[in-house]
């Protein structure tokens, strides 16, 4: 199960709410959201005990875990994560030095990549002063966005998955930075 933003694309243009954007869903959309975070139901008892979503987290962090093992076995520095808090890896972030370069070795080996957090107001890319955003009042959050890529943690992907992912990382171990601190030199 993958839960899907619901942007239409016109609150990205500028920031006004259009028409409706609060609108609220219907019972039907309630029940089969309730429905894809938990399991489905058969005559209102549950098949499984444990949420869907507890599962997905369960398994986001399982692969997180096999990039970190990895990446320190390249000599790079996984993100960081704050002892007091529970990071759940939606996508598990990677700073290289060509984003484009990496992204095209990836699509020849057939490593699916992802490519969010690309401005530091994401998903905003244009116009940013329509958003009160003046270019080079973050430069570290600037320069991130330049050279950020997302390794995948869907539940699609396996630990071969990740193994064929560590290989290509250690292939192309000369564009990526070693550490989060790199980049902000």
């Amino acid at each position: 199960m993958e839960i899907l933003g619901s942007s239409q694309g016109k609150e990205l243009e500028r920031p006004i709410k259009p028409k409706d954007f609060e609108k609220g869903f219907s019972e039907v959309q309630a029940k089969k959201g309730i429905e894809e975070l938990m399991g489905k139901c058969v005559n209102g008892l549950m098949r499984e005990k444990q949420w869907k979503i507890d599962k997905m987290i369960e398994h986001r962090k399982k692969i997180a875990n096999l990039y970190k093992k990895a990446l320190l076995g390249l000599g790079i520095e996984p993100p960081y994560e704050p002892s007091y808090a529970v990071h759940t890896y939606l996508k598990f972030p990677l700073l290289v030095k060509d984003r484009k370069k990496f992204f095209k070795e990836a699509e020849k080996e057939k490593i699916e990549l992802g490519d969010w957090f690309i401005s530091p107001i994401h998903p905003i890319t244009k116009n940013l002063e329509y958003w009160h955003y003046k270019w080079g009042v973050n430069p570290i959050a600037e320069k991130t966005s330049q050279h950020i890529v997302n390794l995948p943690s869907h539940t699609k992907i396996t630990e071969d998955y990740v193994a064929r992912i560590a290989k290509f990382l250690k292939k192309n171990r000369d564009n990526i930075y070693s550490s989060y601190g790199e980049i902000a030199r």
